[in-house]
């Protein structure tokens, strides 16, 4: 388990003894895990603070509702002269405006003499009047055809929707010790740097193009140097057994955390093995999606290149070999109270993949499994290295939900297998577990037809929302806090990818259904890795803040 009181480098008895270790130095006190605690932090958490001491009692006070006291209609009212010459002079107003848009409705009608002069008869005046309404019908259904070809043609047209969100981060590494310090600079006694970032500044059109098809094309700018290519696939709807299948850059079926969009995420990153196994998610294939009738199960399958295009934008066999692998997802919405509107309901579901890897494939192999400390480094402090002699892989991944009202529990396990040519097969797994609980009573919505986290939707914005009769409410918002626990094992026989753990706290504060603040807290420890400036393993303390918004 994680040892939280003490931040040490103790050497690890590792699995592969041929592998170097340094002397860890002495252990330090928990006194001083935030002794270099970042100003910039501390005044996010002060903000916050003074906040919700406000806002809370503001919310409980609402502007109450104007009201306009009605007049007794048994009440006799004297206005004066004037008043009432004014309101008579409005009222002739009214009425001439009222006749002059009757007059306009039709052509005026010409009125002809009673009699006709010359011959002393009275004119048929039905006539006229039968040309000139026949006349009114043609030019309306002339406009009416023309009203439908023009809506025939739009339909034939795609359609688009621009969507985008962004992401600013600050992260502190208040507390690292030389091994982590290693694990990101090389160098033990270099200390891993504080950071403001983009984490994401994504852009993006999503449509239709008749009949039945879709298409999105979505790419990430945080790098304006290097922009990569997220969503981007064209597809069909409303297929007889495939439903919607998509052709393009898509995620690949498995890690429940992974599916999650980051815009709905309750931590600011992922776990330890979901980023180790899914390794940003997205690959190019093609993908059947389905969903049953009574949106109780779905279902994801398809085959994948495993290389990832996204910076490149190209995937070239590797000594003849394009690595491919085929992955699938079932899941199963088994409790959906749809009386609370989704505020209860229960998930379970099983993933996996089978791929192929080259075994000669050196540093472009995917069989590599490698993962951040949960937090916005450089480097990825665990890390298998390519795998020399790896040809094939499975993994195998089950996860499970609970929602109740405003708590919710989730986990995920997930066990990789990876074969090797001449030597003996790997076995690398992970999981995690996080226990989330809203202080203001929201919930975490859930999408049935894709097995994914939903908006989140406070019953009140912040700070002043207009409501719908003209009156100015105030709200705090959302609050949530947050624990997760994550462990991930990437040593086995000869490979010293590391062992890590971690344990992140969160807090996050929804302004709104489109924009958030989230605030993180981990500590957690590397050891049975491979060393780095002779360091085997190591400690470390970090704390993130993210600015959200999605549009």
């Amino acid at each position: 388990m994680l040892a939280i009181p003490e931040i040490t480098d103790a050497p690890i008895l590792r699995r592969n003894a041929n592998l170097n270790t340094v002397p860890a130095p002495p252990s330090v006190p928990i006194r001083h895990w935030l002794r270099a605690f970042p100003r910039p932090f501390a005044a996010t958490l002060i903000f916050l603070a003074l906040t919700f001491a406000i806002s809370l009692p503001l919310a409980a006070q609402q502007t109450p509702p104007r009201t306009r006291r009605l007049p007794d209609p048994n009440q006799q009212v004297t206005l004066p002269a004037q008043e009432l010459q004014s309101l008579y002079q409005r009222l002739d107003a009214a009425e001439q405006r009222i006749q002059q848009i009757e007059t306009r409705r039709l052509p005026p009608v010409h009125e002809a003499s009673i009699y006709d002069t010359d011959n002393g008869i009275v004119p048929n005046r039905d006539e006229g009047l039968a040309e000139r309404i026949e006349a009114l019908e043609k030019e309306f259904n002339q406009q009416a055809d023309d009203a439908a070809k023009k809506k025939a043609a739009g339909a034939k047209s795609p359609t688009h929707k621009w969507t985008g969100r962004t992401q600013a981060d600050y992260w502190a590494f208040p507390n690292t010790s030389p091994g982590a310090n290693a694990f990101e600079n090389i160098i033990g006694t270099d200390p891993v740097a504080d950071r403001f970032l983009f984490r994401r500044i994504r852009f993006g059109m999503a449509g239709e193009i008749p009949d039945q098809m879709i298409y999105k094309a979505e790419f990430d700018l945080n790098n304006p140097s290097r922009p990569q290519l997220k969503d981007v696939y064209l597809g069909w709807n409303d297929l007889p057994v495939f439903q919607t299948l998509l052709v393009g850059n898509q995620k690949r079926p498995y890690g429940l955390d992974a599916l999650d969009s980051s815009r709905y995420t309750i931590f600011m990153e992922r776990p330890l093995v979901v980023d180790a196994f899914t390794q940003d998610s997205r690959r190019f294939g093609i993908c059947s999606y389905g969903v049953s009738d009574d949106i109780a199960y779905n279902w994801r399958f398809g085959s994948f290149l495993s290389q990832d295009l996204q910076n490149a934008g190209q995937d070239l066999a590797v000594d003849g070999d394009y690595q491919a692998e085929a992955a699938g997802r079932f899941a199963n919405t088994l409790w959906y109270d749809d009386v609370s509107d989704g505020r209860n309901y229960a998930h379970w579901a099983v993933a996996g993949t089978v791929g192929s890897a080259a075994p000669a494939g050196g540093i472009n192999s995917v069989a590599r499994w490698r993962s951040r400390p949960e937090a916005r480094t450089t480097n990825r402090w665990l890390d298998t290295g390519p795998i020399a002699g790896a040809d094939s892989y499975q993994l195998l991944g089950v996860e499970g939900l609970v929602n109740l009202g405003p708590l919710q529990l989730c986990g995920e396990y997930m066990h990789m297998v990876t074969q090797r040519e001449h030597d003996s097969t790997l076995n690398f797994s992970g999981g995690y577990f996080y226990l989330s609980y809203f202080l203001t009573g929201e919930h975490m919505a859930w999408d049935r037809e894709s097995g994914t986290l939903d908006r989140v939707k406070p019953f009140q914005n912040f700070l002043f929302v207009r409501g719908s009769d003209d009156v100015r409410q105030r709200g705090c918002g959302a609050w949530q806090l947050a624990v997760r626990y994550s462990q991930g094992d990437f040593t086995d026989d000869n490979i010293a990818g590391g062992v890590g753990e971690s344990v992140t706290f969160g807090l996050n504060w929804y302004w709104n259904p489109h924009a958030k603040l989230q605030l993180n807290y981990l500590y957690g420890s590397i050891d049975n890795r491979s060393p780095d400036d002779g360091y085997t393993a190591g400690t470390y303390s970090i704390l993130g803040t993210r600015f959200m918004v999605d549009y």
